[in-house]
């Protein structure tokens, strides 16, 4: 089968094909991206998909188009732009779409992109797919749910045009294990990197009402035990947990020990005698779901 992977980043899509047997080119605007992408093993051409000749891969027989667009302009933690945002990928991706008529196209991205203010546009895409003779189907899907040790929720559009049926997978696991089938519980951080799974952690802030504050003045509400569900993290986020599974990673994924945070005027300088934990690259990527040696 041949197979792209627009917007490939490092590669998180093409591992995952290489371990199912199949083989892609992946294509990334961002070098470093792509040298990582080189560096495990998989085909990678540097390059804007926007300005990709695509005809030049017509006689390649594309039997499959993934495509992952940037995230920016429909994440909850952005700037909301959505098509405005000169990063959008949406419009070079059905360029390719048009050009190789793949039978099989997915995509992927943020559920910040079915909200109210972007759901039109999500429309639109799916319009043009329709007007394409695709069959098509979209869900959006958490990834603890099949293995992953993080809730990352993300949206996926499947597109056929071969009259073959949409088959989504099953799930793998449940939050709490269990259930009619029998499915293991979600994979935690502390089952993926050996970490504590008792106590409880967060990102506090200073407390607003003494009376539901913690001995040294933070929002007790800002913490959650391990055994808690993760919510969602974003550059903006206070809470963090060890034994849940990960929650979306951002660029400051640091996580606090309880009842402490570190100086923000002063990073690694902690509190009452206690250090910030910070999530390493190798911790991240393997939160991630790539495999430890990625």
């Amino acid at each position: 089968m041949v197979v792209i992977d627009a917007f490939c980043g490092a590669g998180g899509t093409s591992e995952a094909l290489r371990q199912i047997g199949l083989e892609s080119l992946g294509i990334d605007l961002w070098e470093v991206a792509c040298q990582s992408h080189l560096a495990n093993g998989h085909k990678t051409l540097h390059a804007d998909v926007a300005e990709v000749d695509w005809l030049v891969y017509q006689s390649c027989n594309v039997e499959l188009l993934w495509g992952s667009p940037p995230c920016q302009p429909f994440s909850a933690s952005g700037n909301h732009d959505g098509h405005l945002d000169p990063r959008d990928g949406l419009p070079a991706f059905l360029l390719a779409i048009n050009a190789l008529r793949p039978p099989l196209v997915i995509m992927e991205n943020v559920k910040g992109l079915t909200f109210e203010k972007h759901a039109w546009y999500l429309g639109r895409y799916l319009d043009v797919l329709d007007a394409l003779n695709y069959t098509v189907e979209w869900r959006v899907l958490n990834a603890a749910n099949y293995g992953v040790p993080q809730t990352r929720e993300r949206l996926f559009v499947v597109a056929r045009n071969d009259g073959k049926a949409i088959r989504w997978p099953e799930h793998t696991h449940t939050e709490l294990g269990g259930g009619l089938f029998d499915l293991p519980r979600w994979i935690t951080m502390a089952d993926a990197l050996g970490w504590d799974e008792h106590g409880r952690v967060g990102f506090p802030r200073k407390a607003d009402d003494k009376g539901w504050a913690t001995e040294d003045g933070y929002r007790e509400r800002d913490f959650f035990p391990t055994a808690g569900p993760a919510p969602m993290v974003t550059g903006k986020a206070r809470s963090w947990i060890y034994e849940r599974p990960a929650t979306t990673i951002s660029g400051d994924p640091r996580v606090y020990p309880p009842g402490h945070k570190a100086s923000e005027k002063y990073p690694g300088i902690a509190r009452s005698g206690t250090e910030a934990v910070r999530v390493t690259a190798r911790e991240a990527a393997i939160l991630q779901g790539f495999p430890p040696d990625y």
